[in-house]
């Protein structure tokens, strides 16, 4: 029978250093249990800039690869052609269902949260009413990809604070 040499978890050959050594493990792990590090995903920005429309009113067309959701908007219309305001219909459709939302586009840009929820493969179709007299439109809205569709990475809290501080300094360097 082959002993097998056992490596001890308490080093120290006195109570005083293994007790030591206890203590040092136990800082060491207290640490990591107090770190914390949150994750910010930012939201994707689509936007551009249309000067003129198509002659069926389309300013965008678009597909969503995965499942997500758009939260927040903004459309300007640069000239209405002497008209006050210009209604902007934003569809998001999918081979099953379609829904509109109607928005009265004035002077100024209209921000507003649009809290739409997509899923991959749905359209989303920008068209003005009276493209004719519209020139000059800006949108742009923020895309929040639904989480399981994200790459994702584990560290360590050590590698991820090493992490973070190269790209500090990096950041500093330009």
């Amino acid at each position: 029978m082959v002993k097998r040499h056992e490596k001890e978890f308490v080093r120290g050959k006195t109570v005083d250093e293994k007790f030591e050594h206890i203590n040092a493990t136990l800082k060491h792990f207290s640490k990591r249990l107090r770190s914390v590090v949150v994750g910010v995903i930012p939201a994707s920005p689509v936007y551009d800039f249309v000067f003129v429309p198509e002659s069926d009113g389309v300013v965008l067309r678009s597909i969503f690869p995965v499942a997500g959701r758009i939260i927040k908007s903004a459309i300007f219309v640069g000239s209405h052609d002497g008209k006050g305001s210009t209604v902007v219909t934003a569809t998001i459709e999918n081979n099953e269902e379609s829904r509109s939302t109607k928005l009265e586009v004035k002077k100024v840009p209209l921000i507003f949260d649009l809290d739409q929820t997509v899923k991959a493969g749905d359209r989303l179709t920008l068209t003005v009413d009276e493209p004719e007299k519209v020139r000059g439109i800006w949108y742009a809205f923020l895309y929040e990809a639904e989480l399981r569709s994200m790459t994702r990475k584990t560290f360590m809290v050590d590698e991820f604070e090493r992490l973070l501080e190269e790209g500090l300094e990096d950041a500093g360097e330009e």
